[in-house]
C-alpha cells in the first residue's frame, strides 16, 4: 500500500513538472456558462459545454440505462464524463486499443486498480456482451498506452491543483500557437467571407487563394482563385510584390463579389512597367468554393516606380466603401519629387484611398477629406505613409461598442524606427518628414499639415520591419480582449499594445511564447523566423502567418491560431458573445449622410408623417418562436420612451419595417415629440429617421431608444440585454451635455423609475 502511495506521489511530482490543465482540443479549460447537470463535478472548471453534457447523458442512457448495478452505473458515468475534466488531454493521450468496442475507446486511460474495478463491477454487462473474448487484465494493460504514464483516471485533480497553486497562471504573459494550416507559400492574409460558412480564405503571395474549412478542420484541395498567370513572377528570394490583398463585398453572400490587389507587369508606351491593380471578381455561379476567373473587372491600376513598398491591403469599412493601402513607390528615403510621394497629394502613392466600388467606374465618396481641393487626388483618405504593411479595423467591444471602426496600421520604417498608427480621415502620418516620432527630412519635419503622431514606435534595436496586427475582439481568451497584437517580420517577435482608456496612452510589451512545458500536445511556442501577416476569422479569433524562411516559391509557411494557455471562455458563452467584423454594418460617415452606397443603404419612399394617434394596444413582445412581434409589422404604433439617466421622454411613431437581403431590418420611424425635464418643455416635430437592426439582435424585441456614449440612438437589445446599435448617425439627437444644461435649468424635472415602453 505504501509503495502505491509513493508511486502516486512520484506521479504527481512528474505532473507538476511537465503538465498543466489542458482540454482535448489542446486549449485551456474554462468555467462553463451554466452548471452541468450530468457531469456536474466538472462545472466549475472543465472542458465541456452544456451541449456536450446533454450528449454525454444520452450516451450513458443508451449503454447503461438498463444496468442494475449502481456501482457500475456510477463508474461508467464518471468515465463518460472524464472528457470534461480540466486534465482531459492528458487522460486521453493514448492510442486506441485494438479489439475493443468504440465505447470503451471513448473512456480515458484508467489507473490499473480503477480499471480492474470497472471491469469487475460491469463484467456482467460489458464483458459478456461487448468483450466476450477479451482478457480483462490485457485490456487494463493496453489501456495504459499513454505518452505520459503519470496521468491515468482517476487522479486527484483538487490535490494537483492545490499543489500547482498559481502554476497555471504563472506564465499568463506567455501565449501558445496552434497550427491550423501548413506547407503554404508565403501566406500574407487570412480573412473570412462572413457568409456564415466558417471558411477562412488564405492568400499566398505567389498568386493563389486557398480555402481552409474551419468546420471540417481541413484545407480544400482546389484553390478558390489562381492568379499566378497574371501576377508578377516571384522567385525563391524575399519579394514585396505579388498577390497582397483580398476583401469581400459587404453583401458577398448575396452578390458574390470580392476584390483583390496584386502587382503585375503592364505594357505602357512600348515599355514594361510594374503596376498595382485592384480588381473585382465574382464567385462561381455553380461552386461556392471557386471563383469565376473570367469575371475580372479592373477597378484601378497604379504604376509603381520601384519593386518594393507596395502596401497591398484591401478592406471595407462600415461606411460601405473600399479602403486601398499604397506604399510610397519604393526605393529608399522616398526620393520622388521635392517632398516625396508620401507628402505629395497629387499622387495616390504613400496614401490610404477610399473609393465606392458600387459605381462603374468607381466613384469618390463625397465625404472624402480632400474632395474639391485643387491639385489633390480626391480618392485619398489619409497620407504620409511609407509602406503600410497590414492594417485592420477594430471591431469594437462586443458589449459596449468601444473602439469600433478605429483603423490600425503598421507602417514600416526606413532605418531607425517602426511605427503603429491609428489612421484618421485627412490625417498626415509624417513620411518622409518623420520616421516614427523622429525627424527624417529636417526641411519637412516641422512644416507638415494635418500631422498625426503614431501611438507607438520602436527602434531597430527591437525590430526592423513591423507587421501590423489586430485588436483582439474574440471571445475564447478573455485576457486578450482589447489588446492590439502585432509583430516584427525580421525577427519573428510578437508584441502587445494595451490602451489606457482614461489617458489614451498605449503601453507596449513583448509577448512571451511558451516553452515545451507550457505549449505542447497540439500547441507550440515555436513561431518561425519571419512574421508575414495576421488574420481574423468570423468570431474575431486571431491568427498569425509565419515562415521559417521567406520564400514565395517554397511551402514553408504556417497559419497559427493565437492561444492563451492560462484561461479561456466557455464555448457556450462564445456562441452568444459576438463582435461583428467591420464592413458588415451600415454606419455611414457623418459627412456622407444620404450619400452612402445604394447597395448598403436601401432608399425608401418618403411619406408624410401620419397623425400621432395611438393605435390599439399590441400584444407583448415576448414571442419565443421567432415570429415577428406586432411592433415590427406594418402597423402605425405610437410609443413613449423614457430614460431615468437623462430625464427625457420621446414619443416615436413606428411607421414601417423592411427585411433586407442580409436578414437585417431597416425600420423607418418618426419622432413626434421630445420632452425634457418638465412637461412644459417639449418640442413638437415630425422628423423621419431610419435605423438598422442587425440579424444578431433578437427578432422579438421592439425597437427602442438606447443611450450610447454622447448620443441617444435608435437600436435594439439582444437576448442578454446588451445594446445592439447600428448606424448611430442616422438617429443622432442632442449631446448629453446639452441635456444636462437643460435639466439643470429645470431642477424639478421628474425621473422615470425604469426604462419602459407603452402605447
Amino acid at each position: 500500500m505504501r509503495g502505491d502511495v509513493a508511486i502516486t506521489l512520484v506521479a504527481f511530482v512528474i505532473a507538476l513538472a511537465v503538465g498543466h490543465p489542458q482540454c482535448r482540443d489542446f486549449l485551456p479549460p474554462f468555467r462553463v456558462a451554466a452548471p452541468l447537470n450530468f457531469c456536474a463535478e466538472h462545472s466549475d472548471l472543465g472542458c465541456c459545454t452544456s451541449t456536450y453534457d446533454q450528449a454525454a447523458k444520452a450516451l450513458y442512457d443508451r449503454h447503461f440505462g438498463s444496468v442494475e448495478n449502481s456501482q457500475c452505473k456510477e463508474i461508467a458515468r464518471r468515465l463518460i464524463c472524464a472528457t470534461c475534466s480540466s486534465w482531459s488531454q492528458h487522460l486521453y493521450d493514448r492510442q486506441s486499443v485494438a479489439g475493443v468496442s468504440e465505447l470503451l475507446n471513448l473512456f480515458p486511460a484508467m489507473c490499473p486498480r480503477f480499471c480492474v474495478s470497472f471491469l469487475t463491477n460491469c463484467s456482467r454487462y460489458i464483458l459478456d456482451t461487448i468483450l466476450p473474448d477479451f482478457n480483462v487484465t490485457n485490456y487494463c494493460e493496453k489501456s495504459q498506452l499513454s505518452r505520459d504514464s503519470s496521468y491515468c483516471y482517476p487522479f486527484d485533480e483538487n490535490a494537483i491543483q492545490s499543489q500547482l497553486g498559481d502554476a497555471d497562471t504563472k506564465d499568463s504573459n506567455c501565449l501558445c500557437l496552434k497550427a491550423i494550416a501548413r506547407n503554404l507559400k508565403n501566406p500574407v492574409a487570412a480573412i473570412p467571407a462572413n457568409d456564415g460558412t466558417r471558411r477562412l480564405f488564405i492568400v499566398e503571395q505567389l498568386g493563389v487563394i486557398k480555402i481552409f474549412d474551419q468546420a471540417q478542420n481541413r484545407m480544400l484541395k482546389l484553390p478558390f482563385l489562381n492568379l499566378t498567370a497574371q501576377v508578377v513572377q516571384l522567385g525563391s528570394r524575399s519579394d514585396e510584390r505579388g498577390l497582397l490583398g483580398l476583401a469581400f463585398h459587404p453583401n458577398y453572400k448575396s452578390n458574390g463579389l470580392f476584390y483583390v490587389y496584386y502587382v503585375l507587369w503592364l505594357r505602357k508606351a512600348g515599355r514594361w512597367e510594374q503596376a498595382s491593380r485592384v480588381t473585382e471578381f465574382r464567385r462561381s455561379p455553380v461552386d461556392d468554393n471557386r471563383a469565376d476567373i473570367k469575371s475580372e473587372h479592373i477597378i484601378m491600376q497604379v504604376l509603381q516606380p520601384r519593386a518594393n513598398h507596395n502596401g497591398g491591403q484591401l478592406m471595407f469599412g462600415d461606411d460601405g466603401y473600399l479602403y486601398v493601402f499604397l506604399g510610397d513607390g519604393g526605393s529608399a528615403g522616398d526620393p520622388f519629387g521635392k517632398h516625396g510621394n508620401g507628402q505629395n497629394r497629387s499622387t495616390l502613392l504613400g496614401s490610404i484611398l477610399r473609393i465606392d466600388v458600387n459605381s462603374r467606374p468607381y466613384a469618390v465618396p463625397p465625404c472624402n477629406p480632400f474632395v474639391g481641393e485643387r491639385g489633390v487626388r480626391e480618392e485619398i483618405y489619409s497620407y504620409g505613409l511609407r509602406n503600410p504593411w497590414r492594417c485592420s479595423f477594430d471591431r469594437g467591444d462586443a458589449e459596449t461598442g468601444y473602439g469600433r471602426g478605429r483603423l490600425f496600421c503598421g507602417d514600416v520604417g526606413q532605418n531607425q524606427f517602426e511605427e503603429i498608427d491609428i489612421v484618421e480621415k485627412g490625417g498626415n502620418y509624417g513620411w518622409r518628414g518623420k520616421e516614427g516620432f523622429s525627424c527624417y527630412d529636417k526641411k519637412l519635419c516641422n512644416n507638415m499639415e494635418n500631422e498625426r503622431l503614431p501611438i507607438h514606435a520602436y527602434s531597430h534595436f527591437v525590430g526592423r520591419s513591423v507587421t501590423g496586427g489586430y485588436v483582439y475582439r474574440g471571445c475564447q481568451f478573455p485576457s486578450l480582449r482589447g489588446k492590439y497584437i502585432y509583430g516584427d517580420y525580421q525577427n519573428g517577435r510578437l508584441f502587445m499594445l494595451d490602451e489606457n482608456q482614461i489617458t489614451g496612452k498605449w503601453m507596449n510589451r513583448r509577448i512571451c511564447l511558451g516553452g515545451k512545458d507550457l505549449c505542447h500536445s497540439g500547441v507550440t511556442g515555436n513561431l518561425g523566423s519571419n512574421i508575414l501577416s495576421f488574420g481574423e476569422d468570423d468570431a474575431g479569433e486571431l491568427y498569425v502567418m509565419a515562415v521559417s524562411k521567406s520564400s514565395p516559391a517554397k511551402p514553408l509557411g504556417t497559419v497559427f491560431q493565437i492561444v492563451d494557455p492560462s484561461s479561456r471562455a466557455s464555448p457556450d458563452e462564445c456562441s452568444k458573445y459576438r463582435s461583428v467584423q467591420v464592413g458588415l454594418q451600415n454606419s455611414p460617415d457623418k459627412d456622407c449622410l444620404g450619400t452612402a452606397s445604394p447597395s448598403l443603404t436601401p432608399s425608401f419612399p418618403t411619406t408624410s408623417s401620419p397623425s400621432p394617434t395611438p393605435s390599439p394596444t399590441p400584444s407583448p413582445c415576448s414571442n419565443e418562436d421567432g415570429s415577428e412581434c406586432p411592433c415590427l409589422q406594418r402597423e402605425l404604433l405610437v410609443r413613449d420612451y423614457c430614460n431615468k439617466s437623462y430625464s427625457y421622454q420621446m414619443r416615436v411613431l413606428i411607421a414601417r419595417t423592411k427585411l433586407l437581403p442580409n436578414n437585417s431590418r431597416l425600420v423607418t420611424a418618426t419622432l413626434i415629440e421630445i420632452f425634457y425635464g418638465l412637461d412644459n418643455y417639449r418640442s413638437r416635430l415630425h422628423k423621419e429617421i431610419q435605423y438598422l437592426i442587425l440579424p444578431s439582435a433578437t427578432r422579438c424585441r421592439c425597437p427602442r431608444f438606447i443611450s450610447a456614449r454622447d448620443y441617444i440612438v435608435m437600436g435594439e437589445t439582444d437576448p442578454y440585454g446588451r445594446p445592439v446599435v447600428c448606424a448611430d448617425s442616422l438617429a443622432k439627437l442632442w449631446r448629453e451635455r446639452e441635456w444636462r444644461r437643460r435639466i439643470a435649468r429645470n431642477r424639478q424635472s421628474p425621473h422615470c423609475q425604469h426604462y419602459y415602453t407603452r402605447n
